[in-house]
């Protein structure tokens, strides 16, 4: 198993112990190679890292979308679709509000991350949107 390598203002997720979920955590302190404090991307909570507490960096993608390792060449052919029916010009992308609510493969234009999927619901309140630069963790209901 290759050794994962942590950034400063890297990402990797983390148990919030706040919004009680495993959540994008943002690195603000680096203890030598290990991080030492995470900002929750959610909640805006800072909170020591714990190494149990998260799946190791390399496996963020396939944890955020459900998969395990042995799925992954599944989830290159999900992922193929996903950026298919998210270039299809056909469909006008719905505004991202945290407010609003979302169909299942609903095409939204988000102002940070651009043009996305909505492709799962994680209950009771957030969505997870697949955009170019992967999957996302947003505020929104199912409609």
């Amino acid at each position: 198993m290759a050794a994962t390598s942590y950034r400063i203002l890297g990402e990797v997720l983390h148990l919030c112990s706040k919004c009680k979920l495993t959540l994008n955590h943002r690195i603000t302190l680096m203890n030598g190679d290990r991080p030492a404090k995470v900002l929750c991307l959610t909640c805006k909570t800072e909170r020591s890292y714990r190494d149990s507490a998260a799946p190791r960096r390399e496996s963020v993608r396939r944890v955020a979308s459900g998969l395990t390792k042995t799925a992954a060449p599944a989830a290159r052919g999900l992922e193929a679709t996903w950026r298919v029916k998210l270039s299809d010009p056909m469909k006008t992308p719905k505004p991202y509000e945290p407010s609003a609510s979302f169909d299942f493969e609903e095409p939204v234009y988000h102002t940070v991350f651009g043009r996305g999927l909505v492709i799962g619901f994680i209950h009771p309140d957030k969505v997870q949107v697949f955009f170019e630069e992967g999957l996302k963790i947003l505020k929104g209901q199912k409609a």
